[in-house]
């Protein structure tokens, strides 16, 4: 990895690498499962080094390892004030564990609290063989250090639901930007901490119940309803998508079609993620048969590979849009953290030049 950087790993800054506020950081896919790499000048009290840092939209905290936290001398302790690109950010030692094994995770919560613009481009890294520019963050000022332990903004609904009884793509649209544009939807809510050892489950705050309830009625449609044919034979080549929750958890709604069942499903997206999956409950009213590991099935319009995880799996009430499918489609995927916006672009239909003026 270091030598596909061009930096070696916790290498010492410049003064002036330190000194410097990132606007736009890129960084490219590393490995068969197309992790996201993100390299950031990390500084503490005099300090300064290169940290590669690995973008999990799973995970809601951001982790140092033990060897960079080492490495940069932090105090005993848990957490910490440090800079990330010249953005003050709090950060935790990574958890003991297989999944965190020596890993720097930069987490939601940097995304949410520098609102960020986060693209990536899936069709060029497979064209320039993952070595490319794949991640642009926009920062429109530097934020001061703010108490994180301050109420966070959550959806609620206190206004009328749409009109639900045929679903459609527009539908889904116009409610996302109902949602988006009426502050009446936001109120405080003291935030819930999550147990550090409940990080080894991908997404532990969203269950079956979560998304047949909260994310149906956030976004207007009845989970798992049935898609209209005009819906369920239409492909995409723009899909919108919203942030849910205090953790920013990224969802798309979409219609899936498995031989003459058509369903609506919302995916939650999982960066870290290599294969498709759908619920237990999503592959019954599909019609998918119980033994049956690894279905193919339309998303959007689009054929793709869904796999259905073990019973005994923390993600078997959960349906993920994996890496895979960002891979075989071209997809390029824009979150934008301050509208709590998400964007999918089928084919390169989106230019990557273009995310650096969202905002």
């Amino acid at each position: 990895m270091s030598e596909q950087l061009g930096i070696g790993y916790l290498q010492e800054a410049t003064d002036s690498k330190a000194k410097k506020i990132v606007g736009v950081a890129s960084g490219f896919y590393y490995g068969d499962n197309d992790r996201t790499i993100v390299p950031f000048v990390v500084c503490y009290q005099g300090l300064a080094l290169w940290v590669p840092f690995l973008v999990d939209s799973g995970c809601p905290r951001t982790y140092l390892s033990p060897h960079a936290s080492a490495a940069l001398k932090l105090e005993s302790g848990t957490q910490w004030w440090i800079m990330i690109g010249g953005h003050a950010t709090r950060t935790w030692i990574a958890p003991t564990g297989p999944r965190f094994t020596d890993l720097n995770i930069l987490g939601s919560d940097f995304c949410k609290k520098h609102n960020v613009v986060k693209g990536e481009d899936y069709l060029r890294g497979m064209v320039k063989n993952r070595i490319t520019l794949i991640k642009m963050f926009r920062f429109p000022s530097r934020l001061a250090f703010q108490d994180l332990s301050k109420p966070l903004l959550r959806f609620i609904h206190h206004t009328p639901a749409p009109d639900i009884s045929s679903p459609t793509y527009n539908s889904v649209l116009k409610r996302l930007n109902s949602v988006a544009d009426q502050q009446m939807f936001h109120k405080r809510q003291p935030p819930q901490e999550v147990k550090s050892d409940a990080f080894d489950a991908l997404f532990p705050d969203i269950k079956h119940e979560t998304l047949d309830t909260i994310i149906s009625e956030e976004i207007g449609i009845p989970y798992l309803s049935s898609a209209a044919e005009a819906e369920a034979k239409k492909v995409i080549r723009v899909a919108q998508g919203y942030i849910h929750g205090r953790h920013c958890r990224t969802i798309f709604p979409l219609a899936v079609t498995h031989k003459d069942e058509a369903r609506w499903v919302f995916f939650i997206v999982g960066s870290l993620c290599p294969l498709t999956y759908l619920s237990h409950q999503t592959s019954k009213v599909l019609g998918i048969q119980p033994d049956t590991v690894r279905s193919v099935v339309s998303i959007g319009g689009h054929l793709s590979p869904a796999y259905k995880a073990s019973i005994r799996s923390h993600i078997c009430g959960i349906n993920l849009l994996g890496t895979d499918f960002f891979t075989l489609h071209g997809v390029s995927a824009i979150d934008i953290y301050s509208k709590r916006r998400a964007i999918l672009y089928f084919g390169g239909n989106q230019p990557m030049a273009q995310v650096s003026k969202a905002s």
